[in-house]
């Protein structure tokens, strides 16, 4: 699961007030593209073990936005940072 072997080092950064807003949004942004991709099955045809793998990715990213709705909000939204479409299925995950 490499995509979550940096999920401390991302969320840190985010959390990070030092660092620089757009930066802030760009590590931000990142996640909210990993569970938009984790969010539903491949098209392609993928292993059992391989999607129980994306579920898992998700189950341990959307929780660490969640605990981020405001930065989401400040970052995402009122920056405008995250595309419209990662938006449509991210956000109602996150009760945004």
């Amino acid at each position: 699961m490499a995509e979550l072997k940096h999920l401390k080092l991302l969320l840190s950064g985010i959390d990070n007030s030092d660092f620089l807003l757009s930066k802030r949004a760009t590590l931000l942004e990142t996640l909210c593209v990993l569970l938009y991709d984790y969010s539903f099955p491949m098209e392609e045809t993928i292993t059992k073990e391989e999607e129980n793998e994306r579920e898992i990715i998700a189950l341990k990213i959307r929780p660490e936005l969640l605990k981020r709705k405001e930065k989401i909000k400040k970052l995402g939204i009122e920056y405008g940072f995250i595309d419209d479409y990662i938006k449509e299925v991210v956000f109602p995950q996150l009760d945004l």
